[in-house]
This record gives structure tokens, C-alpha cells and sequence, in this order.
């Protein structure tokens, strides 16, 4: 399955899912697609974990609780994803 840049902004967005607020802070887990084009990314670019998350600006642990499918912050889920469609419009 292919998606156009537009395709992958709609989804990306609508299926970041809310999953608990905790402490005022709105907590989410990113998309099986936005978790597929951030495993691919690392892997087409053979970096780590910490190498990755300076790359896109947030921290090694949200970035590794990402990874793992596990909540992180709303504004790291946006960081992360903004940084996925800069990587998807670079492509193209």
C-alpha cells in the first residue's frame, strides 16, 4: 500500500490516539504508520536511538517509548511526526 504525502498527513493525524492525561499533560502513541516510517527511517539511515533523537529533537526516552508503541507527550508525538513528513516531502 502506497501513500501520497497528503494521504500520510490526514492519517498521521487522525490516528495519533489520545490515550490518558496525566498531570495536565495529554499523552499519545503514534500511528502503526507513523511507526513504520519511523523504524524505516532509523533503520535507512543505521543510526541509534540517540543519534535519531537528536536528529529529530526530542529526547532518547520519548523517543525509545515511541518506538516501543508505549504513550509519550503530545508535543514529542507532533515533534516526531512533523519530523516525518519533513523526511516524507524531502523524498519527493
Amino acid at each position: 500500500m502506497t501513500f501520497s504525502i497528503r494521504d500520510f498527513i490526514i492519517i498521521s493525524y487522525r490516528e495519533i490516539s489520545y490515550r490518558e492525561k496525566k498531570k495536565g499533560m495529554v499523552k499519545m502513541i503514534l500511528s502503526e504508520e507513523q511507526l513504520k516510517a519511523l523504524r524505516r527511517a532509523k533503520g535507512e539511515m543505521n543510526i541509534t536511538i540517540i543519534a535519531l533523537a537528536e536528529e529529530i529533537g526530542v529526547s532518547r526516552f520519548s523517543l525509545s517509548r515511541a518506538l516501543k508503541g508505549q504513550s509519550i507527550a503530545s508535543t514529542n508525538a507532533k515533534v516526531i511526526n512533523n519530523w516525518l513528513i519533513k523526511q516524507l516531502l524531502d523524498k519527493q
